[in-house]
């Protein structure tokens, strides 16, 4: 089921990128809407697709891994246009290269018993966490 997913996900992305960017309505609703500089975004304390789509590559998974993410090779996508329309794109590019990690993970943990992979756990370290148990963000 899960690799069934992923051989289409790709596909499912194409096809709302094919929708929405040929479409002017979404573009004159997108594109130089909803600026934010990378210093208004640094000092709002604003992070996930808004700091990067302001060109900062910050991303937890790589910055502070938890769970499974210091055995991920991934990049952190940005841009530079820090509007509307680069954070849709920037997301859709993360989301493809997710799903890239997804079916490399899924094929290495079909060579991996299950007992194997159940004895990692699945909350972040300690120290990864802040006091009411939920990762820092």
């Amino acid at each position: 089921m899960l690799i069934r997913f992923l051989d289409e996900f790709n596909g499912d992305i194409a096809e709302v990128e094919q929708l929405l960017l040929h479409n002017r309505i979404f573009i004159d609703r997108c594109e130089n809407v909803g600026y934010m500089s990378q210093q208004d975004v640094i000092g709002m304390g604003l992070t996930g697709p808004l700091l990067r789509a302001s060109g900062v590559a910050r991303d937890l998974r790589r910055d502070a891994p938890y769970l499974v993410y210091d055995d991920l090779d991934f990049d952190v996508i940005t841009a530079t246009e820090s509007d509307v329309l680069a954070r849709f794109m920037s997301d859709s590019e993360r989301q493809r290269r997710a799903r890239r990690s997804c079916a490399r993970r899924s094929e290495k943990c079909r060579k991996v018993p299950l007992e194997q992979m159940m004895s990692k756990s699945c909350f972040p370290r300690r120290n990864a966490r802040t006091q009411n148990g939920r990762a820092d963000s």
